[in-house]
């Protein structure tokens, strides 16, 4: 036995030793044995192998005729299919199952059929097997030799009368299975035994569908020549003659038009045999189409005609050719499917010429207004500009919304195309619907060698838009100094107001475009020229902490104590924002420090009103007062204490603020803290010596506030730190009043533990207990 299970007698049957075979047998060997991996009997390895002797012996031994392997294939089935004609006849003597199938349902006869084993082919047959016989996927003997090329098996089968037009559905077809692999003989042959040449596959497809969709034109032709509904489509494909026009085959073409294919046929996407041929410029093919009378202007599903096509593939002899046959060439699909404007779009000056000499018009324009110059214009296309130019195109023409070509041309920086339209008296100064002009737009976008042409032809260079804008705001909004220098040359207006009431070098310097503001004031901008609200390039470059600006405009005599309609200085408005750099530029430039014009606004109460603490440092060590007040009475320390700015109070009690300042005699900067909730800072205010009892002009001191504010931790500090818990304002109302008044019963009872008059009575004689019993507490 060997490694796969076989025995002496299966070796020696597969490698055809017949002597040792009959010895074998002659002491016994079981002549039905298999082996282990595939259930292989000695007959069987034998007859697949072509070991006729071998066969013969073990037949005499009364050996299995049809014992079959692990895939049920019979001795018989694996000689048919391997050519073993010799063996395949000694099994049909000893009774052999000529009609035995395998699992897959093949026969025989299928599979030699299927490998062109014609000997074999006949030898079944002659033992009756079933010429028309199908396997599980409903194959036939003639289809799958149709499939092979088998003349000789097909000729066979067909005289014992295979059925070449099977009935049944599933069935394939043998003529569809021979055209589908191009065996123009055996589509011959199945024809002349009266193959149905329309007949459909198991997939709906006929012969002529399968060929054309594999190639084979000389079976497609065959099966044309034999009657085959030359205009047979499937699933929206194209036509026979579709086909061969978009391969540019010009003989199929004629021979398919012969018989009378028909021209106008499309696809799914609406495309006939002229469109696709235009497509692929196949120009003779174009032409024959067209003598058959090919609709010429037959669009598909996207609006697109054979001339649509084959203008934009770039086939001038095939527009030329579909025109002279009526092609429209001026019915747009949409804004720029005209011929001409996709021509002029595409740069293609020899379409151009084409449409022209065709008269096409060149001033006809789209619903917008746009026109082929225009686009042309648009997209740079110099040499297709001029021809329309030369062929009369109004060079003024503009979109409906004003543009002109040269608008467009200035917009892409297209200079050649520039030039040529200003050569050809286009208006320099033509602005569009928001009075934008080439120059602003060519200014706008940097395009400098086309702001540079355009100045050579007088443009108004200080010409402005809707928003005001002018070509040398534009271009300084843009930083393109190239261009705003070219502008300011041509004696561009360096202090132009914008509409937005800012001069050009406001708004440069606002947006720190030093090197802008550096160009202007080399054309003698004015420096100090205020907005409308007052504000100078100064102030808006101090706001926006541009330290370069600042120093560069100081430099050329800005005015640093100039202010705006709110009475805010440079400096005021550096200190505001916190811009400590700009603040110290402008102290070391002689801003004044403490006052504005109006004496209203200084630098270090917006400072400390923002709790911009470095700055207000700066300002206090360049001899800011740390005691000013402002017009309204409002002093520094109040200020940090009433906004919480704990840092901002203690910088300015370390340099000496008055910690008992009032407001005219009314809060003090302790009050203020703890009105506000500020508990931190009111410690502060204590710790460095603020009065505890002083009272504002109504009486009330900070306790009252406390009381007022019902917060008993900050009474437990007052109280704590000496505050009078019996003191009374004007109208005789004690900490222990106003506590009472707001119902807090724990800052009561504290202020009691601590000395509180309970019996105390107002200016108007009523008691405490008096006021509590009105109120129901």
């Amino acid at each position: 036995m060997s490694d796969d299970g076989a025995s002496s007698l299966f070796v020696a049957s597969k490698n055809g030793h017949v002597d040792v075979v009959r010895v074998l047998l002659e002491h016994g060997a079981d002549v039905s044995e298999t082996n282990e991996d595939d259930c292989c009997s000695a007959l069987f390895i034998a007859s697949k192998n072509g070991h006729v002797d071998v066969v013969r012996l073990l037949l005499e031994y009364d050996a299995d005729v049809d014992q079959t392997d692990i895939e049920d294939c019979s001795p018989l089935s694996v000689a048919s299919e391997n050519g073993r004609v010799d063996v395949a006849r000694l099994l049909l003597e000893h009774d052999a199952d000529v009609y035995q199938v395998m699992p897959c349902g093949s026969s025989s006869l299928i599979v030699a059929s299927k490998n062109g084993h014609v000997d074999i082919v006949r030898l079944l047959l002659e033992y009756h097997a079933h010429v028309n016989e199908t396997n599980e996927v409903g194959c036939s003997p003639l289809s799958v030799f149709s499939k092979n090329n088998h003349v000789d098996v097909a000729r066979l089968l067909l005289e014992h009368n295979a059925d070449v037009d099977p009935d049944e559905n599933d069935i394939p077809s043998p003529l569809c299975e021979a055209s589908k692999n191009g065996h123009v003989d055996v589509v011959r042959l199945l024809i002349d035994h009266g193959a149905d040449v329309n007949q459909l596959n198991i997939d709906g497809w006929s012969a002529l569908t399968v060929a054309r969709r594999n190639g084979h034109l000389d079976v497609e032709l065959l099966l044309i020549e034999r009657g085959a509904y030359v205009d047979q489509t499937r699933d929206g494909g194209g036509s026979s003659l579709f086909i061969a026009s978009e391969r540019g085959d010009v003989d199929v073409v004629g021979l398919l038009l012969e018989y009378d294919a028909d021209v106008n046929l499309t696809n799914e996407d609406g495309c006939s045999a002229l469109i696709i041929a235009s497509k692929n410029g196949h120009v003779d093919v174009v032409r024959l189409l067209l003598e058959y009378d090919a609709d010429v202007n037959l669009t598909n599903e996207d609006g697109c005609s054979a001339l649509t096509v084959a203008r934009e593939n770039g086939h001038l002899d095939v527009v030329r050719l579909l025109i002279e046959y009526g092609a429209r060439t001026n019915r747009p699909i949409d804004d720029y499917c005209a011929s001409l404007f996709i021509a002029s779009r595409d740069g293609n000056v020899d379409f151009v010429r084409v449409l022209i000499e065709l008269e096409v018009g060149v001033n006809q324009a789209n619903d917008g207004g746009c026109s082929a110059l225009m686009i042309a214009s648009k997209n740079g296309h110099v040499d297709v500009v001029r021809l329309l130019i030369e062929r009369g195109a109004d060079v003024n023409h503009s979109l409906n919304n004003g543009a002109s070509s040269l608008f467009v041309a200035s917009k892409r920086g297209h200079v050649d195309v520039v030039r040529v339209l200003l050569e050809h008296d286009a208006d320099v100064d033509h602005a569009n619907e928001d009075g934008s002009s080439p120059l602003i737009i060519a200014s706008k976008n940097g395009h400098v060698d086309v702001v540079r042409l355009l100045l050579e032809y007088d443009p108004d260079v200080n010409q402005t838009n809707e928003d005001g804008c002018s070509p040398l705001s534009v271009a300084c909004e843009n930083r393109h100094l190239d261009v705003a220098r070219l502008l300011l040359e041509c004696q561009a207006d360096a202090d132009q107001v914008m509409s937005c009431g800012s001069s050009l070098l406001i708004v440069a310097s606002k947006n720190g475009h030093v090197d802008v503001v550096r160009l202007l004031l080399e054309y003698d901008a004015d420096v100090n020229q205020s907005n409308k609200d007052g504000c100078s390039p100064l102030s808006v470059a101090s706001e926006k902490n541009h330290v370069d600006v600042a120093r560069l405009l100081i430099e050329r005599r800005a005015c640093v104590n100039q202010a705006n309609e709110y009475d805010y200085s440079p400096l005021c408005i550096a200190s505001r924002n916190g811009h400590v750099d700009v603040a110290r530029l402008l102290i070391e430039r002689g801003a004044n420090i403490n006052v504005t014009k109006n004496d209203e606004i200084f630098s270090l109460f917006v400072a400390i009103e923002n709790n911009h603490v470095d700055l207000a440092r700066l300002l206090l060590e360049h001899g800011a007062k740390v005691n000013q007040t402002s017009i309204d009475g409002a002093f520094l320390l109040c200020n940090a204490s009433k906004n919480g700015h704990i840092e901002a109070a203690r910088l300015l009690l370390e340099l000496g603020a008055n910690v008992n300042q009032t407001v005219y005699g009314a809060a003090s900067a302790l009050s203020n803290a703890i009105e506000r909730g500020y508990d931190d800072v009111a410690r502060l205010l204590l710790e460095h010596g603020a009065d505890i009892n002083q009272a504002m002009n109504c009486g009330s001191s900070a306790l009252f506030i406390a009381c007022r504010s019902c917060r008993v931790d900050i009474v437990r500090l007052l109280i704590e730190r000496g505050a009078d818990v019996n003191q009374t304002n004007e109208d005789g109302s004690s900490p222990l009043y106003i506590a009472s008044l707001h119902n807090r019963v724990d800052v009561v009872r504290f202020l009691l533990k601590h000395g509180a008059d309970a019996n105390h009575s107002m200016n108007n004689g009523d008691s405490l207990l008096f006021i509590a019993s009105e109120r129901g507490r």
